[in-house]
């Protein structure tokens, strides 16, 4: 959003319900596969409380004094402006693989002040204000996050049974680890492999698909969920794949971000057939 306008545009209000409603359709989907634990729950709604403050807070400055400070700035945006639209493109991208609270609020903060050169200017003094107040108490709460995780450190790695899989393929991604044949459910071959988890495990999986293997299980599970980005008017449906949830996607007008409960075995044939609709298979969420 902030490639094109102010964070007083974007609706933090759409992005609180819409995690609630995702989490709700998830948190069914998966009872009906087995227990969700204490834990589980437990962490989910530390998320959701903690997302739902930082949206709120957020969302009431900024549709007040930032939208204020934005208007009387004009078109033309600042250099604290350009800075945050740079380091919120940078997480981003640091967030598909790496866990929130390890991103260097601090170091980034402390650019802010000694690199960003300083024009004297209401919306360049509130920007600078407002944005050291947000990552700062982001990075000291990170902090504390960081400390429990810790405690009980989530891997990086994860294990799939993929049918048909054999050394070249192996040696064709350096990332996927052959860890052993193992039988499959028809009788056929099949082999043990350990890969790195998140985005790199979504790259992965379309590597396999696109040699023609078929995955059967991911960490002990035959059913994971998925979510996907279709463009405008355009619906898709999938083998062995439920709707869980549909969220607007505010930076893509009229694109929307589909969550399915998806079978493994159909997980490659997912992939293929939403870019064949010219949309984008975004996430395998391994665990």
């Amino acid at each position: 959003m902030t490639r094109s306008a102010s964070e007083s545009a974007f609706d933090y209000w759409a992005a609180t319900t819409g995690f609630w409603t995702s989490l709700c359709g998830a948190t069914r989907a998966a009872g009906r596969t087995g227990d969700v634990t204490a834990g589980q729950k437990v962490t989910n709604y530390v998320i959701g409380l903690s997302f739902t403050a930082e949206m709120l807070i957020q969302g009431a400055y900024e549709r007040t004094v930032g939208a204020l400070t934005a208007w009387w700035r004009g078109p033309e945006p600042t250099e604290e402006d350009r800075f945050n639209a740079r380091l919120l493109a940078d997480y981003a991208v640091f967030l598909r693989q790496t866990p929130w609270y390890r991103y260097p609020f601090d170091a980034e903060l402390s650019r802010l002040w000694r690199d960003v050169p300083f024009t004297p200017s209401l919306r360049a003094v509130e920007r600078r204000g407002a944005l050291s107040l947000q990552y700062g108490v982001k990075w000291a709460y990170a902090r504390g996050i960081a400390w429990l995780a810790g405690m009980d450190p989530a891997g990086l790695t994860i294990r799939s049974v993929v049918a048909g899989l054999d050394a070249a393929d192996a040696a064709a991604d350096p990332r996927i680890t052959r860890l052993g044949p193992v039988p499959a459910g028809d009788g056929g071959p099949a082999a043990l492999i350990e890969t790195p988890r998140y985005r790199a495990f979504t790259e992965i999986l379309r590597g396999l698909g696109a040699r023609g293997r078929t995955v059967l299980e991911i960490a002990g599970n035959d059913r994971i969920l998925t979510t996907v980005l279709l463009p405008p008017g355009r619906t898709v449906a999938l083998a062995g794949a439920e709707p869980l949830f549909a969220m607007p996607i505010q930076s893509e007008p009229g694109w929307q971000r589909v969550g399915y409960d998806t079978a493994v075995e159909q997980l490659v044939e997912q992939i293929r057939a939403v870019e064949a609709a010219g949309g984008r298979f975004e996430h395998a969420y391994d665990y």
